[in-house]
């Protein structure tokens, strides 16, 4: 009993004098958040970070506390690298980044890009970019980064070869373009007169992208055409709207419901070109976001069945909003209803066609099952 008595008394000497410290570090003057950093500077056994990391650990906090898994903070490096995928383009050296299993990072030029050009060997280490060494980049999104930046501009580097043997050599390389494609077109294995859109996101130059391979198909003399969206987890709202439009001769789109709860319509402005082919649509518990506005719009609009699995269930719109070090907040600001008004929050979409993916030898079941319904059964949606 004794023994209790004195580990009690002990326990609380600490959580008093714990209590103490923060009374005495207590200044109504101060704003909440500047008396919390004003203790953590004075009492904290470690130098605090600098003033702008704690900015953004606070700003990631501040989001946090939405509970909203939507809503969040991007910070500048891969903030770049979405500007740039939704872009569909990029100015950079021409060459792929990995980490070996010893952290190195080692440097795969592309043909004919300016790294290839300039004479750089594959598996090459990265030393340093822009004399900052590899080693104090925060990450890799960071490096990444680093390396793109407007075409035309100059980025130096620092290369040792891959057996570290030797000493290094030093480039300056100029930027160019590059091309991010989000659309690929092709005839189906199975038949060629199935043809197949794969969608893998929806950028700024989806929408031409698809009109191209939609018009290479069709030169090729398809009957029937799929649109693949599995595991295409969004992207643009305004890409979407002009993609489904291509595919509807009229028609709403997606209504959008805002705090307010006032509804804004999205709807075909005129006659799509691609509206007279029988059309299935693939997805899975990866489609996502506006891939998901734009399988309900086509099926609801009565122009396309869908094939595949239940998808996930984003029903929420955000707007990106740029800050001035280059980060970004995604902010929910509204949701998105389907053409009939039904929200897919939670839920996502049923298919038409329930079928589970298949094994990554032999044909797709999904283009298998495609191929009989649009041009043996003539299946409509």
């Amino acid at each position: 009993m004794a023994v209790l008595l004195a580990v009690l008394v002990i326990l609380s000497v600490f959580l008093a004098g714990y209590v103490l410290g923060l009374v005495r570090a207590r200044d109504p003057n101060l704003g909440l958040v500047r008396e919390a950093l004003a203790a953590m500077n004075t009492y904290s056994l470690d130098p605090l970070p600098d003033e702008l990391r704690l900015e953004r650990s606070m700003i990631h906090a501040a989001i946090g506390a939405l509970n909203d898994p939507f809503s969040v903070y991007v910070e500048p490096a891969q903030h770049e690298l979405q500007a740039d995928d939704l872009a569909g383009e990029f100015g950079g050296i021409g060459a792929l980044l990995t980490i070996d299993e010893d952290g190195r990072v080692l440097i795969t030029p592309l043909a004919k890009g300016p790294a290839q050009v300039a004479g750089i060997q594959p598996g090459s280490v990265l030393v340093s970019v822009d004399r900052v060494q590899v080693p104090l980049f925060p990450s890799l999104p960071d490096l990444i980064a680093s390396l793109r930046g407007p075409e035309g501009t100059k980025v130096h580097l620092v290369i040792r070869g891959s057996d570290e043997v030797g000493g290094t050599l030093e480039y300056t390389l100029t930027r160019e373009r590059f091309d991010i494609p989000s659309v690929s077109a092709f005839l189906s294995p199975l038949d060629p007169a199935l043809g197949v859109i794969k969608l893998v996101r929806f950028a700024e130059t989806s929408p031409a992208e698809l009109e191209a391979g939609y018009d290479s198909l069709r030169d090729q003399g398809i009957q029937a055409l799929v649109l693949d969206l599995r595991d295409n987890g969004g992207g643009l709202l305004d890409s979407t709207v002009s993609i489904a439009s291509f595919f509807l001769p009229s028609g709403i789109v997606l209504k959008e419901e805002r705090v307010d709860h006032q509804q804004k319509e999205y709807r075909v402005e005129k006659p799509g070109r691609a509206t007279d082919l029988p059309l299935a649509i693939f997805i899975n518990e990866n489609t996502a976001s506006a891939a998901e506005v734009l399988a309900a719009a086509l099926r609801e609009n009565r122009r396309a069945l869908l094939i595949g699995s239940q998808t996930f269930g984003k029903g929420t719109v955000q707007a990106v909003v740029e800050l001035s070090d280059g980060s970004s907040l995604h902010i929910t600001t509204a949701r998105w209803l389907t053409p009939e008004g039904k929200t897919l929050d939670g839920t996502g979409l049923v298919p038409d066609y329930p079928l589970e993916s298949g094994s990554e030898s032999g044909p797709d079941p999904y283009l298998t099952l495609a191929q009989h319904l649009l041009l043996h059964e003539s299946v409509g949606p």
